[in-house]
């Protein structure tokens, strides 16, 4: 394998790209831009969060803390936009950090979108960005 192939693909995680048509009840029209999983900042940040709990909260995490963990990385470090999301009315929801955080931490709704940026970061990870925008563009 050559180490451009490799460069590539890192460069793809860092960068970002869309998500669409994600395998999850009631999410298929939802469109989410997020960095790869394993990004640099996206490792950076949760080694430290996990580096600021005390040492017996560290393994296993606690459900609330795991949560609070996964909100600060999609928030911080994986997610950057997201198109086709309303509101009850139907009115667009315009992305930003702070409504990201309040929707990702909804208690009805925040762990599918958990779920969901965490499977886009994933596929953007292992797809990259340019496999993803020509299926886009399908």
């Amino acid at each position: 394998m050559k180490l451009s192939k490799i460069r590539s693909g890192v460069a793809k995680a860092e960068a970002g790209a869309w998500v669409r048509n994600l395998p999850i009840d009631g999410l298929d029209d939802l469109a989410l831009k997020v960095r790869g999983a394993f990004n640099n900042d996206a490792v950076r940040l949760q080694g430290k969060l996990i580096a600021e709990l005390p040492k017996n909260e560290r393994k296993p995490l606690s459900p609330e803390n795991e949560v609070r963990i996964s909100v600060e990385l999609a928030v911080e470090a994986l997610l950057i936009d997201w198109a086709k999301l309303e509101d009850e009315n139907g009115k667009p929801i315009p992305f930003s950090k702070d409504k990201a955080r309040e929707l990702l931490t909804d208690p009805d709704i925040g762990h599918v979108l958990r779920n969901a940026v965490g499977l886009s970061a994933r596929i953007v990870a292992s797809q990259g960005e340019e496999e993803l925008e020509a299926d886009a563009k399908n």
